[in-house]
């Protein structure tokens, strides 16, 4: 990414950081057993009804009967999906 400045980076934190959310207990709605270590950010973003997972793991069948409106995405398909959802 040529045109990722330092600049643009601040302003994309600082949007993500106006729509964050404090979640102080995250409950355990999935037992991901596969890969123990993303179990806690699956179970937060189900919790928080998140719409997005960055994660290079894409391995999400499972997820789709109990989130069906996250979508897990790699870093790079996430900036697309955000950029597009600005432009509209």
């Amino acid at each position: 990414f040529s045109s990722l400045t330092e600049s643009l980076v601040e302003e994309f934190i600082d949007a993500l950081h106006r729509k964050t959310a404090w979640i102080p207990t995250v409950p355990r709605v999935l037992a991901f057993d596969r890969d123990p270590k993303d179990e806690p950010w699956i179970n937060l973003a189900i919790a928080a009804q998140a719409t997005f997972l960055v994660s290079r793991d894409s391995d999400g069948v499972r997820l789709r009967k109990i989130a069906p409106n996250l979508q897990i995405l790699d870093p790079v398909q996430f900036l697309r999906e955000v950029r597009k959802r600005e432009i509209h």
